[in-house]
């Protein structure tokens, strides 16, 4: 049997493989929507609209002769094409291909928490290349006492499409790539290590081609019995720095309690994304035995005014039946209930902001 993808991956530059693992996966998802308002962007549908998803994703994993191992996969679907191959052994893994997290090596290293996540803060619209993903070059060591990871992400996206000058000159960069389905030329570096026990160091460094200047961030976490302290700062594409962020966390049996003190805009590696500064709680409780979960935050503007953004969740888990309700800080009421019939899921689910009621049908393999 060939393995046509991996030998033109590693062509002639590698010993035969003596031994290799396919996996394929893959799903189908139809949603019909109930109710709805009229659409009013492309990610919203109108009434008796009817969406369906599919992803097929192929990966093979080669062991070679002299111990390496080098990987290949392809992700074909609704959301778009990718695929990438990779090389691993005792130098490290090397990973080249589109799909990949456009601030991977970035956000590793930001430990403290004060980068905005290009995943979070650009979803991209129906049909769009996602600007969280990236056509890249990625490189990742784990040695005795740190790790590191590097990343060269291209200056086109998956489908040759390059970004806009326009829009890489403004502070909503990563927003608009989503919409012009583009991607930027950028080097990011990012390591962590160590110091002590319980105490560990993060630095991530992004530069984008466009960017005025160098984005960057430290972080500082350090886990102590039931507690966990985060903090981190850096500084913004645009050379304005980030004041800080510090979050402490302690856990007691089901319940977790964090505070986060945020005094900063969020930043990313190759844009910005505004955020004021705000303190913040959040109460988690997992019940082990009775099924149920709660969620709580509670978000407060640093000037002490708008205190009342709660956000609730609450989440009953019986048998095969998921019941789930939430309370979002626009005030609209979110509801869900799913069963799991295990390689088919349904769902019937209300959408409280967008006042959509839809009813999905997923099957996987």
């Amino acid at each position: 049997m060939k393995k046509t993808v991996i030998a033109l991956a590693v062509a002639a530059a590698m010993p035969m493989a003596v031994q290799a693992d396919v996996t394929i996966t893959g799903s189908v998802t139809a949603k019909y929507y109930l109710a709805a308002e009229t659409a009013t962007t492309t990610n919203e549908r109108k009434k008796g609209g009817l969406d369906v998803d599919s992803d097929l994703d192929i990966s093979s994993t080669e062991v070679l002769t002299n111990g390496m191992t080098a990987t290949a996969s392809f992700d074909v679907g609704s959301e778009g094409d990718s695929g990438k191959v990779g090389l691993e052994g005792d130098f490290g893994a090397l990973t080249i291909g589109s799909g990949l997290d456009a601030d991977g090596a970035f956000q590793f290293a930001d430990i403290g928490a004060a980068a905005a996540d290009a995943e979070d803060a650009a979803a991209a619209p129906d049909g769009a290349e996602d600007a969280s993903e990236a056509n890249a070059i990625h490189y990742a060591k784990d040695f005795d006492m740190f790790s590191v990871q590097v990343q060269k992400n291209a200056s086109t996206g998956a489908h040759g499409r390059t970004v806009t000058p326009a829009a890489v000159a403004t502070a909503t960069a990563v927003a608009t790539n989503a919409t012009n389905a583009a991607q930027q030329e950028s080097t990011q570096l990012g390591l962590t290590a160590e110091l002590m026990d319980g105490l560990k160091f993060g630095y991530g460094y992004g530069k984008d081609k466009n960017a005025s200047d160098n984005a960057d961030v430290m972080g500082l976490t350090y886990a102590w019995e039931d507690f966990d302290f985060t903090y981190g700062q850096g500084s913004k594409a645009d050379g304005t720095d980030i004041d800080g962020i510090f979050s402490a966390m302690y856990t007691m049996d089901e319940m977790t309690f964090k505070y986060t003190h945020d005094s900063a805009d969020d930043v990313d590696a190759v844009g910005t994304t505004d955020s004021t500064g705000k303190d913040k709680i959040d109460v988690t409780y997992t019940g082990a035995d009775n099924g149920v979960s709660v969620t709580m935050e509670y978000d407060m503007d640093e000037d002490g005014s708008d205190s009342g953004k709660v956000d609730l969740e609450v989440t009953y888990v019986t048998g095969d039946l998921t019941l789930k309700a939430s309370r979002e800080q626009d005030k609209s009421t979110d509801a869900s209930v799913a069963y799991d019939m295990g390689n088919a899921d349904l769902e019937l689910a209300r959408d409280g902001s967008k006042k959509n009621t839809t009813v999905m049908y997923k099957v996987a393999f």
